[in-house]
């Protein structure tokens, strides 16, 4: 009998777990991306327009 409930909550726990990592994979996947490279853009432009401000101050 304890067996058969300890296995019974073992296999729960597997179930919970998988379909929270299905939920959290699905959630990733429907967010936005930029391309590979896009943040380093990013950051050179910031740092190109904070380096303009400074000079106009």
């Amino acid at each position: 009998m304890t067996t058969i409930l300890v296995a019974n909550l073992t296999l729960g726990l597997v179930v919970l777990v998988v379909g929270l990592l299905q939920k959290a994979h699905h959630h990733y996947l429907e967010r936005p991306h930029a391309s590979f490279g896009a943040d380093l853009s990013r950051d050179t432009d910031l740092a190109r327009v904070l380096h303009d401000l400074d000079a106009r101050a």
